[in-house]
């Protein structure tokens, strides 16, 4: 139950950050994210798996063999240092535990 709870924390830390950069794109702030990359994959990614999270699951949206989120090919196939914002690094902390998961 542990492990749940940690991977709960941890998503919510990301929606968090993805609430930030996203506030500062609507206040007209610089960012190196941009608000469809947020929208469209970001949010709904986290917000998915923090639903299954939520009853106790842990959702492999394509299978246990392969675990790569969707936003960590985003952050990482970036021309921009995306994974250097508060955002990036936590959607890869997200990663690094997902991938611990048994």
């Amino acid at each position: 139950m542990r492990k749940i709870n940690a991977f709960i924390d941890l998503l919510k830390e990301t929606i968090e950050c993805a609430e930030i950069e996203r506030n500062h794109i609507d206040k007209g702030v610089p960012s190196d994210w941009n608000y469809g990359l947020l929208k469209n994959v970001v949010f709904p990614e986290i917000n998915e798996l923090l639903s299954y999270a939520n009853k106790g699951e842990i959702y492999f949206k394509y299978g246990k063999k392969q675990r790569r989120l969707e936003s960590t090919y985003f952050l990482l196939d970036s021309f921009k240092r995306l994974s250097e914002t508060p955002l990036g690094e936590k959607i890869l902390e997200l990663q690094h535990f997902y991938d611990s998961i048994s």
